[in-house]
């Protein structure tokens, strides 16, 4: 469950993580998403032991959007709003509303309709 004022929690993480350059499993896409998550609900769904090895070996042992659906409920991107899990190209972003916001080398913003799969958070 969000907190009540999960929407400045949101844009205060998203402000806050807007100088990190993109450093594989130190600050990627996981991480990223998944702080949100974290900082909307005060859920913690990184492993503590989560760097760089540990990222690749759990993606090769399962792709991300199955690991995604396995914690989320899986939804339509039509239907994705602010807050919830967008999925696009192997890679996780945090829903701002009508975009979805990808940390990488660059980060880049989608249309949300574009997304491949969602999640409700």
């Amino acid at each position: 469950m969000r907190y009540a004022d999960w929407p400045e929690r949101l844009n205060e993480y998203i402000i806050s993580k807007q100088g990190e350059t993109f450093r594989y499993g130190r600050f990627d896409c996981c991480q990223f998403t998944l702080g949100a998550v974290h900082a909307m609900t005060g859920v913690d769904h990184l492993p503590p032991y989560a760097g760089a090895r540990e990222a690749v070996a759990l993606v090769q042992e399962k792709p991300l959007d199955e690991r995604l659906a396995e914690v989320f409920e899986p939804i339509s991107p039509a239907f994705a709003r602010r807050g919830d899990i967008g999925y696009f190209e192997e890679a996780c972003g945090v829903v701002i509303g009508r975009h979805t916001i990808f940390v990488g080398d660059p980060w880049r913003v989608i249309p949300t309709i574009n997304l491949e799969s969602a999640y409700r958070v």
